[in-house]
């Protein structure tokens, strides 16, 4: 991470009723979580964007989730950490993976967009992928490569939903962590934990 005293914890997400309860909205559904247990006052606005405040010993963090659909969250994104003082090293960004299984959990540093759309959004508004991420593992029908646009802008089933809320509770957990911790010492807890559940999957 940089020298700056800002924490930048994103969720993506499409905004609006019709998508708030899908499987593409992990990410805000985490920084909602976090709202509710940090963020004090409350989401304020800016510009294409919601953001709460709250403060650790040696930190201002800012949860925030942009307005603009997925394709375009980059620039509110950019927007916000340009204004506060921040860069990309400042930052995690929270959001579902398809090639994750359900309700897995996994933190890197960099890397591509594996196909999501809102991060290649974000890598194109910074110009680099020297970002943390923490995915969320919505799972996916049928194989590798197949069409699952329709999958992610579904709500899921019950026992889904179930599964979806447990694991979004662990990643607002780790990703308050991550503030304090880094990126390292959080990816050496969430992966393993993700190795384990593998592991007990294959069993």
């Amino acid at each position: 991470m940089s020298a700056s005293a800002c924490r930048f914890l994103v969720g993506l997400g499409n905004p609006g009723a019709r998508y708030a309860q899908t499987r593409h909205n992990v990410g805000f559904r985490v920084i909602e979580a976090l709202w509710r247990a940090k963020g004090g006052d409350g989401p304020k606005r800016r510009g294409e964007l919601e953001y709460a405040l709250a403060r650790t010993p040696s930190f201002r963090v800012f949860m925030a989730r942009p307005l603009a659909f997925m394709n375009a969250s980059g620039p509110p994104v950019r927007a916000l950490v340009d204004y506060f003082g921040g860069d990309c090293a400042d930052m995690l960004v929270v959001y579902d993976d398809a090639d994750l299984a359900l309700g897995t959990l996994r933190m890197r540093r960099g890397g591509g967009s594996g196909g999501h759309k809102g991060v290649g959004s974000i890598i194109e508004a910074f110009g680099s992928e020297e970002f943390a991420r923490l995915k969320v593992g919505i799972g996916r029908p049928g194989e590798p490569g197949d069409d699952i646009v329709q999958f992610v802008l579904d709500q899921p089933s019950a026992d889904d939903v179930e599964a979806l809320a447990e694991s979004e509770k662990t990643a607002a957990e780790e990703a308050w962590r991550w503030i304090t911790e880094g990126t390292e010492r959080c990816m050496e807890r969430v992966n393993r934990r993700r190795n384990a559940r593998t592991q007990e999957g294959e069993l």
